[in-house]
């Protein structure tokens, strides 16, 4: 049984089967996005205090 509740599949977006089957999936992949956008922007930022410290 752990295949279903500890095995990442990459067909499944990188999400569990029972992720999938049981419901949590939608919000897994929300916060996935969630956090990818926050750690763009903090590059973002973090490259432009950079760049201004640099000229």
């Amino acid at each position: 049984m752990w295949i279903i509740h500890q095995r990442y599949h990459e067909a499944l977006n990188k999400l569990t089967p029972a992720d999938v089957y049981y419901g949590p999936g939608d919000l897994i992949l929300k916060q996935r996005e969630r956090l990818k956008k926050l750690a763009i922007i903090n590059r973002k930022t973090e490259y432009l205090k950079q760049k201004s410290i640099v000229l």
